[in-house]
């Protein structure tokens, strides 16, 4: 949001329980310098415009739904769910994260409870927040949640939506699994949601029949049935984002940043200035080359009426590079992965690995040839 991107909790690196920490980072895209905001929120629970009371952190939470949510001109992240560490339950809190004016707190919601879950999925359009999925626990045995709640702000506060909440999904809409994504397209009338995993060891397997379109007007599902081209499966992750269609137009990394740098350029043709219709990308890490060795692949899926998905050849190149790229996110047509220096060979994390590589790939270059890639390489420095 506004060229910045932020990144929230996570856990520490081999930390074999997983304990999620509430760290909040931001990175500023065109100064490519990293911000640490995690001491500088302030809690007014349930009271957001009263006098600021004291400092206190976010909590731990273990992979919340996260939303932006532009509003009343205002810049906020709304976060839901998950397994909170304090509390130490699966929780069915909403978050207020006030991006412009640092400080948090709990929103009330009127109309009774929605179930605690966690690696659910939620996007803000309008006065509306669409929660789809998650699950209800860690345990392994622990499936998909199949229903969806839509909560509504309006006579100035937040009510969830008469017969909108805990709605079962249709009936030919096939599971979904958690930790699935959901993205807003087609002028926020839509919302594309791609499956998660069905189970904790499962792979992510996309296909026509689980992306699912969902019309934010009258609430109904639809397929994506008709889609030419193979959609990406066998992931352990992906991240993802969707463009109203614009021509490709990457600027270079600035050369002004008070960071070191180090940059791989590969060759590249001359670009030709071409409008993409309505898409989503799709950067998944996927087995490749050798045993337990994950690399992360790029697809571009043409929404309808186009209905195609590609793949782009970046693999081989990334692999090329001393890299491990763990992270993806996008600012317009710029697609960055995050990740840090380490032996091509081994996948493992050191302990005190930090998010001090960014790579760039230019979306232009990648579709007219994807075995020729521009990669902007660049030093920034983050803890994981």
């Amino acid at each position: 949001m506004g060229k910045k991107i932020y990144m929230y909790g996570g856990s520490r690196p081999n930390d074999k329980k997983y304990i999620p920490t509430n760290d909040f980072h931001v990175l500023d895209v065109d100064a490519m310098q990293w911000k640490k905001l995690t001491p500088k929120f302030w809690s007014n629970a349930h009271q957001p415009f009263e006098p600021i009371g004291k400092p206190e952190p976010l909590p731990s939470l273990f992979k919340p739904a996260c939303s932006f949510f532009h509003f009343k001109e205002t810049n906020y992240i709304f976060m839901f769910g998950d397994f909170d560490v304090d509390d130490e339950a699966v929780s069915s809190h909403l978050i207020a994260i006030d991006l412009d004016d640092p400080q948090w707190w709990y929103v009330e919601i009127e109309g009774g409870n929605v179930c605690g879950r966690m690696n659910a999925s939620m996007i803000g359009i309008d006065n509306k927040l669409f929660i789809f999925g998650g699950r209800a626990s860690y345990d392994k045995n622990s499936l998909g949640i199949a229903s969806y709640s839509i909560a509504e702000y309006t006579d100035y506060r937040w009510k969830w939506m008469s017969g909108r909440q805990e709605r079962a999904y249709d009936a030919h809409v096939p599971p979904l699994g958690f930790g699935g994504r959901a993205l807003s397209v087609h002028g926020e009338k839509k919302i594309l949601l791609t499956p998660g995993r069905l189970n904790n060891k499962a792979p992510v397997d996309m296909q026509e029949s689980n992306s699912i379109f969902f019309y934010t007007t009258n609430f109904i599902f639809r397929a994506a049935a008709d889609t030419i081209g193979t959609f990406p499966g066998n992931l352990r992750w992906y991240g993802s984002y969707s463009s109203e269609g614009s021509q490709p137009s990457v600027p270079t990394l600035p050369t002004t940043s008070p960071l070191l740098r180090k940059r791989k350029r590969l060759s590249s043709p001359p670009r030709e200035r071409v409008v993409y219709p309505a898409h989503a990308m799709i950067a998944g890490w996927v087995d490749y080359g050798k045993e337990d060795h994950i690399m992360p692949g790029l697809w571009q899926y043409f929404l309808p009426p186009e209905e195609k998905i590609q793949c782009f050849n970046v693999r081989s190149t990334i692999g090329s590079m001393d890299l491990n790229l763990h992270s993806f996110a996008a600012v317009g047509n710029r697609m960055i992965f995050f990740g840090y220096e380490a032996e091509s060979e081994s996948d493992k994390v050191p302990d005190d690995a930090t998010y001090n590589i960014c790579v760039e790939i230019d979306l232009g270059v990648v579709s007219k040839n994807a075995t020729e890639v521009k990669i902007e390489e660049e030093n920034l420095g983050v803890g994981q």
